[in-house]
């Protein structure tokens, strides 16, 4: 379940909007919206618009609303409406109420709105437990709070892991003791870069990388770009890669 609450009554030119877009996969049981309210919506021309976009959901109290009491009415959200909804990039919530419906007749003016659906349960690595149980009770396995399984995340393609060692290069790149192995921050490790051959890190491997390695060749202090010297740490530069 996802929530907002605003205090006052939202205006046409002033919409209550809950963007949800990013809320996690709903299965294909249900979605609904909830929407509770103290305002002045006793006249039967005193009511909530509720919308999903360009979606109308319905009137909320425009039948049975009573003046500043705390009211409720939810709404079922079509599955197909709650899926459409994102293909643009954005799948709002929107509440405004009518012009009959005046503040300054309450005391109190609030609007709360809720959506509520079940979510997809997904088990990414076949182990037989919902992968978000699985990062709760051992959080190493999303080393960079994705909210995926950092394994699945590397096999599918939603990180990389150019040094195939299990760990997505956002976590290799940082390291314990509050160091990095990125100083181009170029997202990709220096050590892999360096082993193999990008001694300048610019993404290529080619005769700037030769030159530099000749130019240190033997050399106990070589001179490589970013302060990273030696990386094999034998205390001589080689040609490692070339």
């Amino acid at each position: 379940m996802e929530s907002i609450t605003i205090e006052g009554i939202p205006a046409t030119d002033a919409r209550f909007q809950l963007e949800t877009v990013d809320f996690h996969e709903a299965d294909d049981t249900f979605v609904s919206l909830e929407v509770s309210a103290r305002g002045a919506f006793g006249s039967p021309a005193a009511f909530l618009f509720c919308y999903l976009n360009d979606v109308f959901l319905g009137f909320a109290f425009a039948k049975g609303g009573t003046d500043c009491d705390e009211q409720v009415v939810t709404f079922d959200i079509p599955i197909s409406a709650w899926s459409a909804a994102a293909t643009d990039g954005s799948r709002m919530v929107e509440v405004w109420a009518s012009p009959a419906s005046l503040p300054e007749n309450c005391s109190t003016n609030r609007v709360f709105a809720r959506v509520s659906h079940r979510g997809v349960i997904t088990d990414c690595n076949d182990n037989g437990a919902w992968d978000a149980c699985n990062i709760i009770n051992e959080p190493g396995l999303d080393c960079d709070d994705d909210g995926l399984i950092d394994e699945c995340a590397i096999t599918d393609g939603h990180v990389t892991d150019c040094n195939e060692n299990g760990i997505p290069d956002s976590c290799d790149v940082k390291n314990p003791d509050g160091g990095k192995d990125d100083f181009n921050d170029n997202g990709i490790p220096d050590s892999w870069e360096l082993a193999q051959g990008d001694l300048n890190r610019d993404g290529c491997i080619n005769a700037s990388d030769l030159g530099l390695s000749i130019l240190n060749w033997s050399s106990c202090s070589p001179r490589f770009p970013s302060g990273i010297p030696d990386k094999n740490t034998s205390g001589i530069s080689q040609v490692g890669g070339f």
